[in-house]
Protein backbone atom coordinates (compact mmCIF):
# COMPACT_ATOMS: atom_id res chain seq x y z
CA UNK A 1 0.00 0.00 0.00
CA UNK A 2 0.93 3.64 -0.77
CA UNK A 3 1.00 6.37 1.45
CA UNK A 4 2.15 9.47 1.81
CA UNK A 5 4.05 9.64 4.98
CA UNK A 6 2.56 12.58 6.87
CA UNK A 7 -0.28 10.05 6.82
CA UNK A 8 0.94 6.90 7.56
CA UNK A 9 1.90 8.34 11.18
CA UNK A 10 -2.22 8.46 11.46
CA UNK A 11 -2.11 4.50 11.02
CA UNK A 12 0.26 3.85 13.93
CA UNK A 13 -1.80 1.68 16.04
CA UNK A 14 -3.05 -0.32 12.94
CA UNK A 15 0.56 -0.88 11.64
CA UNK A 16 1.66 -2.28 14.70
CA UNK A 17 -1.51 -4.07 15.87
CA UNK A 18 -3.35 -5.23 12.44
CA UNK A 19 0.34 -6.20 10.55
CA UNK A 20 3.19 -6.17 12.89
CA UNK A 21 1.64 -8.34 15.77
CA UNK A 22 0.50 -11.11 12.92
CA UNK A 23 4.22 -10.37 10.89
CA UNK A 24 2.15 -9.97 7.76
CA UNK A 25 3.71 -9.65 4.53
CA UNK A 26 2.62 -6.09 3.94
CA UNK A 27 4.75 -3.76 1.72
CA UNK A 28 4.35 0.34 2.74
CA UNK A 29 5.53 2.33 -0.08
CA UNK A 30 6.37 5.54 2.26
CA UNK A 31 6.22 8.21 -0.39
CA UNK A 32 7.52 12.20 0.41
CA UNK A 33 10.03 10.47 3.41
CA UNK A 34 12.49 14.02 4.28
CA UNK A 35 11.49 17.35 3.04
CA UNK A 36 9.32 17.77 0.53
CA UNK A 37 9.85 21.92 -0.32
CA UNK A 38 6.60 23.70 -1.59
CA UNK A 39 4.13 20.53 -0.40
CA UNK A 40 3.91 22.40 2.76
CA UNK A 41 5.77 22.14 6.42
CA UNK A 42 2.90 19.22 7.33
CA UNK A 43 3.86 17.07 4.57
CA UNK A 44 7.50 16.78 5.77
CA UNK A 45 8.48 13.07 6.21
CA UNK A 46 10.99 13.42 9.30
CA UNK A 47 9.48 11.05 11.81
CA UNK A 48 9.06 7.80 9.91
CA UNK A 49 12.41 6.39 10.89
CA UNK A 50 12.01 7.04 14.76
CA UNK A 51 8.15 5.21 15.05
CA UNK A 52 8.99 2.83 12.01
CA UNK A 53 12.30 1.37 14.01
CA UNK A 54 10.56 0.99 17.35
CA UNK A 55 7.92 -1.83 15.33
CA UNK A 56 8.60 -5.18 16.00
CA UNK A 57 9.09 -7.44 13.07
CA UNK A 58 9.20 -3.97 10.62
CA UNK A 59 12.02 -4.01 8.13
CA UNK A 60 12.63 -0.36 7.02
CA UNK A 61 14.66 -0.12 3.64
CA UNK A 62 15.81 3.93 2.40
CA UNK A 63 16.96 3.72 -0.62
CA UNK A 64 19.31 5.93 -2.30
CA UNK A 65 18.33 6.65 -5.30
CA UNK A 66 15.75 5.43 -8.57
CA UNK A 67 17.96 2.62 -9.54
CA UNK A 68 18.26 1.51 -5.47
CA UNK A 69 14.47 1.83 -5.20
CA UNK A 70 13.67 -0.33 -7.88
CA UNK A 71 16.03 -3.30 -6.06
CA UNK A 72 14.27 -2.23 -3.00
CA UNK A 73 10.49 -2.63 -4.19
CA UNK A 74 11.91 -5.98 -5.79
CA UNK A 75 13.12 -7.26 -2.43
CA UNK A 76 9.68 -5.72 -0.77
CA UNK A 77 7.28 -7.62 -2.94
CA UNK A 78 8.68 -10.51 -4.00
CA UNK A 79 11.74 -11.59 -1.18
CA UNK A 80 10.87 -10.20 2.67
CA UNK A 81 8.26 -12.44 4.62
CA UNK A 82 7.01 -9.79 7.05
CA UNK A 83 6.42 -5.91 7.31
CA UNK A 84 8.42 -3.58 5.27
CA UNK A 85 8.49 -0.34 4.62
CA UNK A 86 10.54 1.68 1.81
CA UNK A 87 10.56 5.09 2.18
CA UNK A 88 11.14 7.48 -1.23
CA UNK A 89 11.25 11.06 -2.02
CA UNK A 90 9.05 13.30 -3.11
CA UNK A 91 9.69 14.32 -6.62
CA UNK A 92 10.79 12.34 -9.69
CA UNK A 93 14.15 10.30 -11.41
CA UNK A 94 14.99 9.48 -14.92
CA UNK A 95 15.95 6.00 -14.97
CA UNK A 96 17.22 5.60 -18.38
CA UNK A 97 18.02 1.44 -18.65
CA UNK A 98 17.00 -1.42 -16.31
CA UNK A 99 20.18 -2.41 -14.59
CA UNK A 100 20.44 -5.71 -13.06
CA UNK A 101 18.46 -6.15 -9.33
CA UNK A 102 20.06 -7.81 -6.64
CA UNK A 103 20.71 -11.52 -6.82
CA UNK A 104 21.07 -11.56 -3.52
CA UNK A 105 19.18 -9.75 -0.37
CA UNK A 106 21.84 -9.27 1.34
CA UNK A 107 23.31 -6.87 -0.52
CA UNK A 108 20.43 -4.71 0.10
CA UNK A 109 21.39 -4.84 4.00
CA UNK A 110 25.24 -4.03 3.60
CA UNK A 111 26.66 -0.79 3.46
CA UNK A 112 28.55 0.39 0.34
CA UNK A 113 31.13 2.47 0.19
CA UNK A 114 30.84 5.30 -2.11
CA UNK A 115 33.98 7.28 -2.05
CA UNK A 116 37.04 6.81 0.21
CA UNK A 117 39.78 9.01 0.14
CA UNK A 118 41.60 8.04 3.56
CA UNK A 119 40.69 7.60 7.23
CA UNK A 120 40.42 11.06 8.82
CA UNK A 121 36.96 10.87 8.83
CA UNK A 122 33.75 8.71 7.92
CA UNK A 123 29.96 9.71 6.59
CA UNK A 124 27.26 7.48 6.69
CA UNK A 125 24.42 8.55 4.82
CA UNK A 126 21.24 7.55 5.23
CA UNK A 127 19.02 7.08 1.31
CA UNK A 128 18.94 9.95 -0.97
CA UNK A 129 20.73 12.71 1.16
CA UNK A 130 23.78 10.72 0.19
CA UNK A 131 24.13 13.05 -2.79
CA UNK A 132 24.65 16.22 -0.27
CA UNK A 133 27.31 13.65 1.64
CA UNK A 134 29.13 12.92 -1.58
CA UNK A 135 29.59 16.65 -1.95
CA UNK A 136 30.52 17.51 1.14
CA UNK A 137 33.24 15.31 1.16
CA UNK A 138 34.90 16.75 -1.57
CA UNK A 139 34.63 19.92 0.02
CA UNK A 140 36.63 18.37 2.73
CA UNK A 141 38.82 16.95 0.78
CA UNK A 142 39.88 20.09 -0.68
CA UNK A 143 40.35 21.49 2.94
CA UNK A 144 42.98 18.54 3.59
CA UNK A 145 40.82 16.63 5.18
CA UNK A 146 40.51 12.76 3.43
CA UNK A 147 37.25 10.59 4.82
CA UNK A 148 35.11 7.80 3.43
CA UNK A 149 31.49 8.20 2.04
CA UNK A 150 29.26 5.12 2.92
CA UNK A 151 25.79 4.93 2.15
CA UNK A 152 23.42 2.69 3.41
CA UNK A 153 19.99 1.31 2.76
CA UNK A 154 18.65 -0.57 5.86
CA UNK A 155 17.34 1.46 8.22
CA UNK A 156 16.09 -1.62 10.14
CA UNK A 157 18.12 -4.11 10.41
CA UNK A 158 21.07 -1.57 11.39
CA UNK A 159 24.23 -3.11 9.51
CA UNK A 160 26.67 -1.93 12.38
CA UNK A 161 28.96 -4.44 12.75
CA UNK A 162 29.45 -3.95 8.51
CA UNK A 163 29.56 -0.26 9.49
CA UNK A 164 32.02 -1.16 12.83
CA UNK A 165 34.64 -2.89 10.38
CA UNK A 166 34.62 -0.42 7.54
CA UNK A 167 35.29 2.22 9.81
CA UNK A 168 37.76 0.27 12.05
CA UNK A 169 40.30 2.60 11.18
CA UNK A 170 38.57 5.64 11.58
CA UNK A 171 38.19 8.36 14.93
CA UNK A 172 34.90 9.92 13.96
CA UNK A 173 31.87 8.61 12.24
CA UNK A 174 29.37 11.14 11.14
CA UNK A 175 26.06 9.53 10.44
CA UNK A 176 23.50 11.86 8.27
CA UNK A 177 19.93 11.14 7.62
CA UNK A 178 16.92 13.35 6.24
CA UNK A 179 14.79 12.98 9.84
CA UNK A 180 14.40 13.51 12.69
CA UNK A 181 17.75 13.03 15.18
CA UNK A 182 15.07 11.27 18.14
CA UNK A 183 14.92 7.74 17.76
CA UNK A 184 17.08 7.88 14.27
CA UNK A 185 19.20 5.58 12.65
CA UNK A 186 22.26 7.77 13.83
CA UNK A 187 21.06 7.27 17.94
CA UNK A 188 19.97 3.57 16.69
CA UNK A 189 23.86 3.04 15.59
CA UNK A 190 25.52 4.61 18.95
CA UNK A 191 23.05 2.18 20.82
CA UNK A 192 24.15 -1.19 18.56
CA UNK A 193 27.93 0.25 18.96
CA UNK A 194 27.56 1.18 22.68
CA UNK A 195 30.76 -0.50 24.11
CA UNK A 196 32.61 -0.94 20.99
CA UNK A 197 34.78 2.69 21.39
CA UNK A 198 33.67 4.21 18.00
CA UNK A 199 33.15 7.62 18.66
CA UNK A 200 29.76 8.14 16.83
CA UNK A 201 28.24 11.85 15.85
CA UNK A 202 24.63 11.69 14.74
CA UNK A 203 23.68 14.65 12.33
CA UNK A 204 20.04 15.11 11.09
CA UNK A 205 16.68 17.27 11.60
CA UNK A 206 16.84 18.75 15.35
CA UNK A 207 14.21 19.03 17.74
CA UNK A 208 12.13 21.47 15.49
CA UNK A 209 9.39 21.77 13.23
CA UNK A 210 10.91 22.75 9.86
CA UNK A 211 9.59 26.02 7.92
CA UNK A 212 7.51 25.42 4.22
CA UNK A 213 10.56 26.48 1.31
CA UNK A 214 11.69 24.54 -1.67
CA UNK A 215 13.79 21.54 -0.94
CA UNK A 216 17.74 23.44 -0.99
CA UNK A 217 15.68 25.90 1.51
CA UNK A 218 14.73 23.29 3.74
CA UNK A 219 18.07 21.55 3.36
CA UNK A 220 20.19 24.93 4.38
CA UNK A 221 17.72 25.87 6.96
CA UNK A 222 18.15 22.44 8.69
CA UNK A 223 22.11 22.28 8.21
CA UNK A 224 21.95 19.44 5.75
CA UNK A 225 23.30 20.71 2.43
CA UNK A 226 26.50 19.70 1.82
CA UNK A 227 28.14 23.18 2.77
CA UNK A 228 26.87 23.01 6.02
CA UNK A 229 27.62 19.19 6.82
CA UNK A 230 31.08 19.97 5.73
CA UNK A 231 31.38 23.16 8.26
CA UNK A 232 29.88 20.83 10.84
CA UNK A 233 32.61 18.34 10.25
CA UNK A 234 35.45 20.53 10.30
CA UNK A 235 34.35 21.66 13.15
CA UNK A 236 34.63 18.58 15.60
CA UNK A 237 38.00 17.37 13.41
Amino acid sequence: MRYPVSFLQRAYDQIIHDVCFMNLHVVFAIDRAGFVGNDGHTHNGLHDISYLDSMPNMTVLSPRDYSDLKKCMEYAVNKCEGPVAVRYPRGSSVFEEDGPLYTEAEDLFKPHVQTDHGDDFAVISVGTIAAECEKAVSILLEKGKKGKHINVTSVKPIPAREISELTRNVPVVFTVEEAILSGGFGENLCEALKGSGKNIVPFGVKDQMVRAGTYKEQLKDSGLDAESIACYILKVL
